[in-house]
């Protein structure tokens, strides 16, 4: 009888504990449950957000077209009610100032490379891609290095340090502290040293953009057309270029093989 009962009392506190699992196992089901729903909308919701921003920069892109082609009218009638030689001296300023499309080949002098630059009347600065930034000094001023990364290639670019900005995201409240490079770069018959920010752009399509400050007073742009400079090469680099021995020094030979390495095949993304 003894064990009989005591059978019967393991029992009753197996039943007891399956019992008490049940009572923790079952909240436990329906939060995994209710999580994943809750996961699934809010993937639905992103995919949502995702159209709708992408119809706004749609709408954006149009906008700023119409708004191109109504400067161009304002302009025109703007010219019917000059003087006649008010007309001719700003149609003469037009013709000196060269023709940008949306997107251009830019050469920089620092790698002696054309690389692809989305020009955007929207910005006010041009920024380059720079990763693993390392500042240090050189006879007394403050520089910096950086790899100049794209979706294929990367070097590595020295400058001294022009000065700092502050850059306000609009993905963040608080202003991001970016060090300013000048670079001499050529676009078409455009020469010159340029202000650029540095930033990460590996997410970019474009590794360069270029902005007011570069084209303003100097250029038009055109947005319904790219790459219509093609690529220009400035004569001092074809010169240094063509007076380069045929044997590399070990160390360009060295920059050389550490390019190739990091050449990466991935195509163009925005």
């Amino acid at each position: 009888m003894s064990q009989v009962r005591h059978q019967q009392e393991t029992l009753t506190e197996l039943r007891q504990f399956r019992s008490d699992l049940t009572t923790h196992v079952e909240p436990l089901m329906l939060s995994v449950r209710q999580n994943k729903e809750e996961t699934h909308a809010l993937r639905l919701e992103l995919e949502k957000l995702q159209r709708q921003i992408a119809k706004v920069q749609k709408h954006n892109a149009e906008v700023l077209s119409q708004l191109t082609q109504l400067q161009q009218t304002q302009l025109m009638a703007q010219a019917e009610e000059m003087p006649r030689s008010m007309v001719a001296e700003k149609l003469s300023q037009d013709r000196d100032k060269v023709i940008l499309g949306s997107r251009e080949w830019v050469w920089i002098d620092n790698i002696d490379q054309h690389l692809k630059a989305r020009i955007d009347t929207g910005a006010t600065t041009s920024s380059i891609s720079a990763v693993n930034q390392v500042q240090f000094e050189r006879n007394g001023e403050k520089w910096i290095r950086f790899d100049l990364t794209t979706r294929k290639q990367s070097f590595t670019v020295e400058a001294p340090i022009l000065r700092w900005a502050q850059i306000q995201q609009a993905s963040s409240e608080t202003p991001e502290k970016r060090a300013v490079v000048e670079l001499w770069i050529q676009v078409g018959k455009l020469r010159q040293k340029v202000e650029f920010t540095l930033s990460d752009r590996r997410n970019m399509r474009y590794p360069l953009l270029m902005g007011r400050e570069f084209f303003k007073d100097i250029a038009l742009i055109d947005v319904g057309r790219s790459y219509i400079q093609g690529k220009a090469r400035t004569e001092n680099s074809a010169k240094r270029n063509s007076a380069k021995p045929a044997v590399d020094s070990s160390a360009e030979l060295s920059q050389k093989h550490s390019q190739k390495l990091s050449t990466n095949h991935s195509g163009d993304m925005n």
